[in-house]
């Protein structure tokens, strides 16, 4: 069945108001507001400031990942990564990705695979990040002892996954054999889209035969995600308990909330799941609530006033992106 983009656009609306509905009854709302209103500007400042500072280090991260090739540029990195989330902050079902992709494969001449892989290889490596995000605190603050065993699980889980990525970089052609001998023992259906997706991964991977590329991208990954602990740190300052780890797992739960699909611009779900993690961490609920309303509204207002900036300074048109999506979905 096709989902059509009107079906989209409910069940994205759908989804956020069902967030909004957790998060607002989790709240004495008064309060809350309260806390948002009494927010010291200087704090929403560090926040609007820092928003773009990550999507500058996403840009120069995605830069030293795609592959070097002839006829393709690296260059104007930054617009397609402000425009993607602009996109996603406005539409459903994370529409922005698929834009940043095409407009990567139309303006930079990359391959399709090689414009979509080097966006599943950089969501790859967020999730790497964000899975540290949540095991450090859980195994290093009292107050989250009892989620101990997840966390032990998940660091588990990320070491295998570095230790995948260190096997690729000594053994490339060894782990594609493998994941193809892997492949074969899958349905016929199932085969062909693992394949799909493992060879656009795979042609985003040059950069772990490099030493000073993997430096880079490690650092890269984890300053990114440091922008965003600073931002709740600003937010968080002058609440009793509110350190260093408790900003960390409030950014890996505000992260699992934007990974829910369709809600446009994260809203709600965002909303909920962080006001979840923070509470983890023993931030009392209007505190917690206020933190995430000002979290992402500054966010959401920067980055799309920057977003629409962009879109029309590089002459696109929302017919540009669709037309390039659908070329792309016809080879």
């Amino acid at each position: 069945m096709k989902i059509t983009p009107l079906l989209q656009v409910g069940a994205g609306i759908g989804i956020a108001a069902i967030g909004v509905w957790i998060f607002s009854r989790q709240v004495d709302l008064s309060a809350m507001l309260g806390e948002v209103r009494a927010t010291p500007l200087w704090k929403i400042v560090v926040v609007i400031l820092l928003n773009p500072a990550t999507l500058f280090l996403r840009a120069w991260r995605w830069k030293i990942m795609l592959p070097q090739r002839n006829g393709c540029s690296k260059e104007g990195l930054f617009p397609l990564v402000v425009i993607g989330f602009m996109v996603n902050n406005i539409l459903p079902a994370r529409i922005g990705e698929a834009a940043r992709a095409a407009l990567l494969w139309r303006r930079n001449r990359f391959t399709i695979a090689e414009s979509i892989g080097s966006l599943l290889v950089e969501r790859l490596l967020d999730v790497l990040v964000f899975v540290s995000f949540l095991f450090m605190p859980i195994l290093l603050l009292p107050q989250l002892a009892a989620q101990r065993n997840y966390g032990l699980l998940l660091s588990a889980g990320f070491c295998g996954v570095l230790l995948l990525f260190a096997l690729y970089a000594l053994r490339p052609a060894l782990v594609k054999q493998v994941g193809q001998w892997a492949a074969g023992k899958l349905p016929e259906k199932v085969r062909s889209i693992v394949l799909t997706i493992g060879g656009e991964i795979m042609s985003n991977l040059d950069w772990l035969g490099s030493p000073r590329r993997v430096v880079a991208v490690v650092l890269l990954s984890f300053l990114t995600l440091l922008c965003q602990i600073g931002m709740l740190q600003a937010l968080g300052f002058g609440i009793a308990r509110f350190g260093f780890f408790t900003s960390m797992f409030g950014v890996a739960f505000a992260a699992l909330g934007a990974a829910i699909p369709l809600a446009p611009g994260y809203v709600g779900t965002l909303h909920a799941m962080l006001l979840q993690g923070l509470g983890m961490a023993g931030i009392a609920a209007d505190k917690a609530g206020a933190i995430a309303v000002v979290y992402h509204a500054a966010g959401y207002i920067t980055i799309t006033i920057m977003g629409i900036f962009f879109f029309f300074r590089l002459k696109l048109s929302v017919g540009d992106i669709r037309r390039a999506k659908e070329t792309m979905a016809q080879k």
